[in-house]
């Protein structure tokens, strides 16, 4: 996952470290502190600060970039439910966007919300029923007595993106769905049969997806383009 800065640097995790590099000048450093002792896994741009998540402590963190200044958030909300019990957003710390509010997204769909005295607090976005599908149950890993029947379970989410006009597009094991982060409502616009690694729009109202089939004999990429309507 790369990022830019305001001024035009390139940012890239890189094991225990965030490495920026100047084009212009063509130089490369480290901007964490050399004891820093976790893997960064995503990391996004919001005005002067870099916010990041890291593996296994799966912990969000923002550096600023004027001040060196390093600010532990800790673990993201929503990954385990009240029990402990792990849920398929154990991998959120894989996707992190920022909305056009300032406000901080992962994968679990819970966000730092932007306060009116600039500091941060976490929120959990209640999942809608677009988040809930049916699965069989799989006879080998499953209690035998529901190895005939369907449960309810949460899908993995592959992504969060941020689209021109402000929404939220959440890509699913379910499908696509969409948020508006203003208006706190959900959209379902698609159920995508295979799976779809990466989407974004044009900023002209065209929606653009990248569909991988896995058939037996071949594996292949397609690009679609779909226009979006209001």
């Amino acid at each position: 996952m790369l990022a830019e800065t305001n001024d035009g640097k390139l940012l890239l995790p890189f094991e225990r470290n965030i490495l920026s590099y100047d084009y212009q000048r063509h130089t490369l450093e480290g901007l964490l502190p050399s004891d820093f002792s976790k893997n960064v896994a995503a990391l996004v741009v919001s005005n002067q600060k870099i916010w990041f998540t890291t593996e296994r402590d799966r912990d969000i963190r923002s550096l600023d970039l004027e001040t060196g200044e390093l600010i532990n958030y800790g673990y993201i909300l929503g990954i385990t439910d009240s029990s402990g019990r792990e849920y398929k957003f154990l991998d959120a710390y894989h996707s992190l966007i920022v909305d056009h509010q300032g406000n901080i997204w992962t994968g679990s769909f819970a966000k730092l919300t932007l306060n009116s005295n600039g500091t941060y607090t976490w929120e959990k976005i209640p999942s809608p029923p677009e988040f809930v599908y049916e699965k069989e149950l799989d006879p080998y890993h499953d209690y035998p007595k529901y190895a005939d029947q369907y449960a309810y379970d949460l899908p993995y989410i592959y992504s969060l993106d941020v689209f021109s006009d402000g929404s939220l597009w959440v890509n699913t094991s379910a499908g696509i769905v969409q948020y508006d982060p203003v208006k706190s409502t959900w959209c379902k616009r698609a159920k995508v049969l295979f799976s779809v690694p990466a989407l974004t729009d044009d900023g002209q109202g065209n929606l653009w997806l990248a569909v991988q089939v896995l058939n037996v004999n071949d594996h292949y990429l397609n690009i679609y383009k779909k226009e979006l309507k209001p």
